[in-house]
């Protein structure tokens, strides 16, 4: 295979229209270099003289040298790299994981699997639009597996996807940071939300790189501007009113960042979006990539009534998946043929999985009829439209589909969707069936039973796929129960704990010696005792420091005693984590006891201005997704 041309940062269709110009003007001047590129791709053009050429040959030229077969294709791969590009990115992966995913591309190519050569087929140009065949047939180099693995990720090339990387991994400490490194940002945070426009300004003077925020940050909602809108949420337009017209002077748009927010994701609640479109985020926004905030809703909420919220606010595109996402059964009825396969009315507008997110999976231009049904029915599934799904396969869909190489019960009992497991297997599912990349919806539903993974819900879903519910249970409690001695995390605590007391010259361990205890400890509690109350973190740092700054070094002594309380605290520590059958008792279980009104956490919280409410809110949300071995 010669040389081709590697793909630009940033694909630009129009540019390339005005280097097929170009060419073709060099062609016809007689120009050396430019006959030498015509007559060496494609050889069709070796004989051809210089007043023959057309403005066609000189883009087929163009085409060949990225490795296209044609300029259609050209086009249409540039205009799907461009709509791909303003995806945003809140999780980047990082180098290592790249590369681990250019070499399991490879090996999965050797393997001949399906999700591999379709990757190949949409993304590497000289395999774009060719039978998968021909895909496997063909040697693949790393060059090639590493532009697929970025395009599948939404970034236009492997180097723009590895330096995003890069940069999101000097915003970022692997495990859990040192909480006690003081933020510049935390500073910030804390006169936005004093509404102290004063103090923010000489804060931003000083570090002006606040007034950068990053694509990855913003897509976590991080950032000046996300700061101020959160503080505006709590305390209200007039309070924040100052700050806010001082960065739209600096050219901040906070309508834009709104429309951005109601994109969304599946942690937003009908209150959330409710907020946005009464605080003037417009539902009928179209986003950089040209896809609708509508759109974005069907695919990224996984809630059908607050895609309804937006939904009753602007006119739907005509579309198959859009119908179903909305669960208009009449819709899509009119999209299906007497037979019930899609028309070509339902091929005209496709969802774009990449662009949106959350899924990332490569949509071949090509697809069966099956796809385009199946992409309808799992946007109605992600939205809990059950009539529009039964109606689908009603009309012949076949509901254990496995053009995504994964039975959609599975998906739904992985992703929690309840009435839409009941639904399919009501339809017939097949909860045996495993996909390719996990295992069928029963192993999962049980997976999650036997580590609580959502307690309620996994006993719904198990349930739903055959799973002897109590028998699970009854294994799981089965195992060993939790003690003081089987938990290490928890000793720890307890020893640093009675360090600290008698560092402060006590002769038993009180309740604030447990908290300094977590506080030393490092980890998940520490982090979340320090930094999810809104307290003013930077003086407690400098009020705390003085008996933290030994971290997990003790000073040689015999252990104190627990004060009563303390030793209730502790037993009720252990209780939770027997209660939870979880494994060991550990920090966060402690925080969650002691993090009670009235007690030693609210009394240290409080002097800082932070709230156990605040706390116990990141707390339940955080144990609410752990399972028996999270520590």
């Amino acid at each position: 295979m010669s040389e081709l041309r590697p793909l630009p940062p940033v694909p630009n269709l129009e540019f390339e229209r005005k280097e097929a110009k170009l060419l073709l003007r060099q062609l016809r001047a007689g120009d050396h270099d430019a006959s030498e590129r015509a007559r060496m791709r494609p050889p069709v053009f070796a004989h051809t003289h210089v007043t023959d050429f057309r403005l066609a040959d000189a883009q087929l030229t163009i085409a060949r040298e990225y490795g296209f077969a044609s300029w259609p294709r050209l086009v249409r791969y540039f205009s799907t790299a461009e709509r791909q590009r303003y995806r945003k990115h809140s999780n980047p992966m990082s180098s290592a994981s790249c590369e681990h995913y250019a070499r399991a591309l490879l090996a999965s190519h050797a393997a001949r699997h399906i999700r591999a050569g379709r990757s190949l087929a949409e993304y590497v140009p000289r395999f774009f639009g060719i039978p998968l065949t021909t895909v496997f047939d063909a040697t693949v180099t790393e060059d090639e597996a590493r532009l697929a693995v970025a395009r599948e990720a939404g970034f236009p090339t492997w180097h723009v996807m590895v330096a995003r990387a890069s940069e999101a991994a000097a915003d970022h400490v692997d495990g859990w940071p040192d909480i006690w490194q003081v933020e510049v940002r935390l500073l910030a945070i804390r006169a936005i939300r004093a509404g102290d426009l004063a103090a923010l300004q000489e804060i931003v003077r000083q570090h002006p790189e606040l007034l950068n925020t990053k694509d990855h940050q913003a897509a976590m909602n991080d950032g000046i501007l996300n700061w101020a809108l959160s503080g505006e949420r709590e305390l209200g337009q007039a309070t924040m009113r100052p700050v806010m017209q001082w960065l739209a002077s600096l050219g901040f748009d906070a309508t834009r960042r709104l429309n951005e927010q109601l994109c969304g994701s599946r942690f937003l609640n009908v209150s959330d979006v409710q907020y946005l479109l009464d605080r003037g985020a417009d539902p009928n926004w179209i986003a950089p990539n040209g896809i609708s905030l509508l759109e974005h809703a069907l695919l990224r909420y996984w809630k059908g009534d607050c895609v309804d919220l937006i939904a009753a606010r602007t006119v739907a595109r005509k579309a198959l998946w859009i119908a179903a996402g909305l669960g208009d059964v009449n819709a899509v009825s009119g999209f299906l043929d007497r037979q019930g396969r899609p028309t070509p009315a339902a091929r005209a507008h496709r969802p774009d999985f990449i662009a949106v997110g959350p899924y990332s999976w490569p949509a071949v231009s090509d697809a069966s009829d099956e796809e385009i049904v199946f992409e309808a029915f799992l946007v109605a599934a992600s939205n809990g439209r059950i009539p529009v799904l039964e109606y689908l396969v009603g009309r012949g869909f076949p509901v254990n589909s496995m053009v995504w190489e994964t039975p959609m019960v599975a998906l739904a009992v992985g992703n929690r969707w309840t009435s839409v497991v009941e639904c399919l297997v009501r339809c017939g599912a097949d909860v045996n069936l495993p996909g390719a990349s996990i295992g069928s919806a029963r192993e999962q539903a049980q997976m999650m039973l036997a580590q609580m993974l959502w307690a309620d819900e996994s006993q719904g879903v198990a349930g739903l796929c055959g799973v002897d519910v109590d028998a699970t249970l009854a294994e799981r409690v089965a195992r060993s129960v939790p003690t003081l001695a089987t938990s290490p995390e928890l000793l720890k605590v307890i020893a640093l704990a009675s360090d600290d007391a008698r560092r402060q010259r006590c002769d038993v361990v009180r309740m604030e010696n447990l908290v300094f205890g977590l506080l030393r400890a490092g980890g998940r509690a520490q982090y979340f005792l320090a930094r999810t109350s809104v307290m003013d973190f930077n003086t407690f740092r400098d009020g705390v420091f003085d008996r933290v700054q030994f971290g997990d070094t003790c000073e040689p002594g015999k252990e104190l005693p627990l004060q009563l309380d303390a030793r209730e605290a502790v037993d009720a520590t252990v209780a939770m984590a027997a209660q939870r059958q979880d494994e060991t008792a550990h920090g966060m279980h402690m925080l969650a006891v002691i993090a009670k009104p009235g007690g030693a956490v609210e009394e240290l919280l409080t002097q800082y201005g932070g709230t156990v409410a605040h706390l116990n809110e990141a707390i339940v949300n955080a144990m609410q997704y752990d399972n028996a071995q999270c520590h």
